[in-house]
């Protein structure tokens, strides 16, 4: 099993989190109107220490790295899930019905981690940050902001026995940014990890993927691949901001489902 083991980093990344596992209902997916965002930056509460008071802070970066794989969007993985001493089971089947369901409208699921680049909601001094959620105020689609590059959720542990694994990201909305678009890069990657923390491959939403019709809607992916019976949970992390055109779009992810299927 991987240690869980934290120490400082420098870049310092505060407050806390509550998390709450909820079931999806027909009312979390809701139209979305287009509005302009600022800068994403006020959604991220970050401070940084002064070289005069910084010790050791190469040192204590190396350590926190250190047997942690540096992923293709440019951030670290973080350690086992919450739950990682009591999994969830999943039984496969082939039936429509059964989904593991779990709603980010307005707070974290229970046993999921919020991730903003090398830190957590869960983390340590240097490597704790918070979630921010759009208003659900007067009949608000809500959900978990998505609005920098880095940001993203860790599911909880599970185990399963299914052939095929499904993966829907619920979203809420999408709101138009004042970034400029980076060209050429995957929008999101879901990686797949097994029960010791080891990186079993990912998957990529690409460019185009997310736009204001997405609203209301969802991506969908499906695992096939000759590992999908080894996958005990995966992350999602934005690795470029969505984008049409000139324009760049934040969004609202309102809920994550996931489901084990058997081939019938």
């Amino acid at each position: 099993m991987k240690k869980i083991n934290y120490l400082l980093l420098f870049i310092p990344l505060l407050l806390t989190s509550c998390n709450q596992k909820e079931d999806i209902s027909s009312s979390d997916v809701i139209d979305s109107t287009s509005t302009t965002e600022t800068s994403s930056n006020e959604d991220i509460t970050s401070t940084i220490e002064s070289s005069s008071s910084s010790t050791s802070s190469v040192d204590s970066e190396e350590d926190w790295t250190n047997n942690r794989e540096l992923l293709e969007c440019g951030y670290y993985e973080m350690d086992l899930p919450k739950n990682y001493n009591n999994p969830l089971s999943i039984k496969a089947d082939t039936s429509s019905t059964t989904w593991n369901n779990y709603s980010l409208k307005e707070t974290l699921p229970s046993d999921f981690r919020y991730i903003y680049k090398n830190a957590c909601d869960d983390g340590p001094k240097y490597h704790k940050t918070n979630p921010s959620f759009y208003s659900v105020n007067n009949n608000a689609p809500g959900g978990l902001k998505v609005t920098e590059k880095g940001i993203g959720v860790q599911s909880n542990m599970f185990k399963h026995d299914g052939e095929k694994l499904e993966i829907r990201i619920g979203i809420s909305q999408v709101n138009n940014a004042t970034d400029k678009p980076v060209e050429n890069k995957d929008t999101m990657h879901i990686y797949y990890f097994d029960k010791d923390g080891n990186k079993l491959g990912y998957s990529k939403i690409s460019e185009g993927s997310i736009t204001v019709s997405s609203a209301g809607n969802y991506i969908k992916v499906y695992l096939t691949e000759s590992y999908t019976k080894d996958v005990c949970y995966f992350d999602i992390r934005l690795n470029e901001k969505p984008y049409k055109g000139s324009q760049c779009y934040n969004f609202g992810i309102d809920y994550i489902s996931y489901k084990s299927w058997l081939y019938a």
